[in-house]
């Protein structure tokens, strides 16, 4: 399950019928996916890639990574910041949650992006956490460039 929440504290979602939901540039966007009909501490959901368009479509273009194999996206000026999870109210689990933000953009070709909505799509995988151990991402700062 792939979340959109108010703030860090990650209590309050947002739901369909509050779309379209009004940001402003570099205001954070709090996101949470959650590994659904599993509750095996030994397995653990891993996010490989997520992005954004300006479609729903996952495919359209243009497209910007937002983290790309599990890491931050290293040319990114404003890049993803992965949020801990603890094992605390709903969370019974951490090994099956993630949750990061992404400080909210506009695509840059066009002006009239400013106020066009921001689709963000991932792809995840659930990973046995004896083998995640041995797929161990390093993720590195690297040189950044504009959107």
């Amino acid at each position: 399950m792939f979340c959109f929440t108010s703030d860090d504290s990650y209590s309050v979602f947002h739901r369909v019928e509050d779309d379209p939901i009004t940001k402003y540039l570099q205001q954070p966007l709090y996101f949470e996916v959650k590994l659904m009909g599993s509750y095996n501490p030994k397995v653990s959901i891993e996010l490989a890639y997520c992005w954004a368009t300006l479609e729903e479509d996952k495919m359209s273009l243009p497209r910007w990574d937002l983290i790309v194999n599990g890491c931050a996206n290293s040319r990114d000026p404003h890049p993803v910041i992965f949020h801990s999870v603890l094992p605390k109210g709903r969370v019974n689990d951490p090994s099956n949650v993630k949750r990061f933000e992404v400080p909210m953009f506009a695509f840059a070709e066009d002006k009239d992006n400013l106020n066009r909505q921001v689709f963000v799509h991932c792809e995840v995988s659930s990973v046995m956490l004896e083998i995640q151990w041995m797929q161990l991402v390093m993720c590195s700062v690297q040189t950044r460039t504009t959107r």
